[in-house]
């Protein structure tokens, strides 16, 4: 039995954090492989969707986001994860979409003709908390899939529901005591751990020299940490790169954080 795992993100710095910490796990990148060498069904919606979408019709960034995987991932032969960048609230349209197609591998009447039988299939979203909290998060989640599912409902952060042979969770990037924030309130402080001299005279220079005047763009301290501190390991990358390539987030690390723990354990469970 194949299991085929899409994860659903909101931005590339999800996929960077959340491919890391896979690869921690024994899962290995399968990017080079053609399109149709991916499993059955999954090989085929990723290549109606490279031939069929109007691209004319998407700007380049529009494109990067909804048109194929930022990530793809496998371990073995049997499991396959694969790992969108969709954008946030904005981008409802293009989940609903693809979990619209997804739900049409599976019957979904008795005595209904099962096309796919060696298959079950995931979708996780990932989220972050922002200011709105776990809670609307989860509810925005659900009034999202109750669009294309009738009675679906998910209790919770890091829970699952099982529509046949269909797994659907969901996991928010929150703080822990505020259950506000985002992906930044983890990824940070792994960064930080047994680097805290470098991420505080970070904080210090940015302390000093910023400028709301000068500010082109909406300010996020932590970004602007993690950013910083990157171009120390990889001149002129994105805080993408800094996340994926420097060695401020390691496998010890990870393996020893409660949260990417937590996070590892909730992805396995679509496994079993």
């Amino acid at each position: 039995m194949k299991k085929i795992i899409s994860i659903l993100c909101e931005g590339p710095h999800d996929v960077a954090f959340i491919t890391k910490i896979l690869k921690s796990n024994g899962f290995t990148n399968n990017e080079k492989l053609k399109l149709s060498e991916y499993p059955t069904p999954i090989n085929k919606l990723l290549i109606n969707e490279a031939t069929n979408t109007k691209v004319e019709d998407l700007n380049i960034q529009e494109v990067r986001q909804s048109l194929l995987p930022s990530s793809t991932l496998q371990r073995d032969e049997s499991i396959y994860l694969f790992l969108f960048s969709l954008g946030g609230d904005s981008k409802k349209a293009a989940r609903t979409d693809y979990l619209k197609k997804l739900s049409d591998f599976i019957p979904r009447e008795e005595g209904e003709i099962d096309p796919f039988p060696d298959i079950e299939l995931g979708l996780i979203y990932f989220f972050d908390a922002d200011d709105k909290g776990i809670t609307s998060r989860v509810q925005k989640i659900n009034d999202e899939i109750k669009s294309v599912i009738n009675n679906f409902e998910l209790k919770g952060n890091n829970q699952i529901v099982t529509f046949k042979r269909f797994k659907i969770g969901c996991y928010i990037f929150a703080d822990e005591e505020t259950e506000k924030g985002n992906l930044e309130n983890i990824v940070l402080p792994i960064m930080k751990h047994q680097n805290e001299q470098i991420f505080d005279d970070a904080e210090k220079f940015l302390d000093q020299h910023f400028s709301k005047d000068r500010c082109k763009s909406k300010y996020d301290k932590s970004k602007s940490i993690i950013g910083l501190c990157g171009q120390l390991q990889k001149s002129g990358g994105s805080n993408v790169v800094c996340i994926a390539q420097s060695d401020y987030i390691n496998d010890d690390k990870i393996l020893q954080n409660k949260t990417c723990v937590n996070i590892i354990d909730f992805i396995e469970s679509f496994t079993k």
